[in-house]
């Protein structure tokens, strides 16, 4: 036994032991808890920056300092401007939204058009069927898996197989057109980094993806991503070639923008002398495949209880367009081609823009479910001939219950040429017609 001075406490060899062995695991306890904390904090930091993308929303813009160098130019060429806006929106019949961006390379440069999603979960880049057209995407080959979200199994790692995407035409990288086909791709997370550009500084997630096809040479793409803004800096290697974008500025875009309809329509009717009867608007917006990527802006349709029209929603305009109002497809013309003439662009695939405008015809008379038929329906008037003309046709439910048709003609010689048929009823035509035209 032990003694000790006056207040002390006198413990026994037994009790002695047994205070060891509590105090041993109290001290494991609070260093595996010290343990678990440290790696919680840790975990924390390494969470990628990117936890729920916000970045692509209609109306965004980015401008990009791109320079270039290879084995020639190892100093790389003089920085090049590119503009890149979200243009349009689709969305899918599985619900995944997807944006067009187009790329503009200097003042004079090839234009471009990538198209993109994100949510939750992932970002894609989708393959396009031509760099040089609008709208035209390719579904059946799996998109670039350009960053994967924390929720995901194996978020810091990942691969697949699928076409190499991001490589600039006529940038002299070896892909090039040839990324098309079968690559294989590994990606990974390389944690949070803080990067300088001419925009600021950021902290961005930095995702490297590495690329190998056959004989091609392995190509390089890093990528440093922050969730409000999207790509700040990219690099991508290919062979002897390497091209760095780094972001100059942004702006931020918007989602369906709702209110600016109806302020629109609500102004036009006070500018009319008589007010149909009950004229609250309501909107809704055109869900559709990817046709609707071919138009530089949203397709709104408005009821209210004495009419309906369609509204071509642009960047700056709000315009009205369709067979079954007073209003044709020319003012909308301005507005989706952000142009001052009425004529379609290259980009623009006439098959698209047809089915495009039969589904919004059909969201005019408010048929549900929705989908794309083959032509049988017949134009009540002779077209007149011209190599660029298409047409299209789709079936859904109708207010009636059954099930009806509406097929769209398009004709583009001097003038545009816009035609709608229906197997509705003839009274039910004549009630729509009259309800469009209602306090005009």
């Amino acid at each position: 036994m032990t003694r000790f001075g006056a207040g002390s406490v006198v413990l026994l060899p037994e009790e002695i032991r047994m205070q060891a062995i509590r105090s041993a695991v109290l001290a494991a306890v609070l260093t595996a808890s010290a343990s678990g904390v440290l790696a919680q904090a840790e975990a924390s930091q390494q969470q990628p920056a990117t936890a729920q993308p916000t970045w692509l929303r209609a109306g965004a813009s980015w401008q990009y300092l791109v320079t270039q160098s290879n084995q020639a130019k190892p100093k790389g060429s003089a920085p090049v401007l590119h503009t890149v806006v979200a243009e349009s929106t689709a969305e899918m019949p599985d619900g995944r939204e997807l944006h067009q961006l187009r790329v503009a390379r200097g003042k004079n440069g090839v234009v471009t058009f990538e198209v993109w999603s994100a949510d939750g979960g992932s970002i894609l880049q989708h393959e396009t069927k031509s760099l040089l057209r609008r709208g035209e995407l390719q579904e059946h080959d799996a998109p670039m898996q350009i960053w994967r979200g924390v929720s995901s199994d194996s978020a810091d790692h990942w691969k697949w197989r699928g076409p190499l995407l991001g490589v600039d035409v006529g940038s002299g990288n070896v892909a090039g057109e040839a990324g098309r086909g079968q690559w294989h791709h590994e990606a990974e997370s390389l944690g949070n980094e803080s990067i300088e550009v001419p925009a600021g500084t950021f902290t961005a997630e930095h995702i490297r993806i590495r690329s190998e096809q056959g004989d091609h040479q392995p190509c390089l793409r890093d990528v440093w991503l922050v969730p409000e803004v999207g790509v700040v800096r990219e690099e991508r290697r290919c062979g002897q070639n390497l091209r760095v974008q780094r972001l100059k500025e942004f702006s931020p875009g918007s989602g369906p923008d709702t209110d600016r309809v109806i302020r629109h329509v609500e102004e036009s009717l006070e500018q009319r002398s008589v007010a149909a009867f009950n004229n609250t608007p309501r909107v809704t917006w055109l869900q559709a495949g990817p046709e609707a990527l071919l138009l530089a802006g949203r397709i709104a349709t408005v009821h209210t209880d004495s009419w309906a029209q369609n509204y071509l929603v642009g960047r700056t305009k709000i315009v009205p367009f369709g067979v079954s109002g007073k209003a044709g497809l020319v003012p909308a013309a301005y507005a989706a081609f952000d142009s001052e003439t009425a004529v379609p662009t290259k980009h623009v695939s006439f098959p698209g823009l047809a089915l495009l405008l039969a589904r919004s015809e059909a969201a005019l008379h408010q048929f549900g479910k929705v989908r794309a038929v083959p032509v049988t329906l017949t134009p009540t008037i002779r077209l007149q001939e011209d190599p660029r003309k298409a047409s299209a046709q789709v079936t859904g439910g109708a207010l009636d219950g059954t099930q009806r048709n509406i097929a769209v003609w398009l004709s583009f010689g001097k003038r545009w040429q816009y035609h709608m048929a229906t197997d509705m009823p003839k009274p039910a035509v004549e009630a729509a017609r009259s309800q469009n035209d209602g306090g005009r």
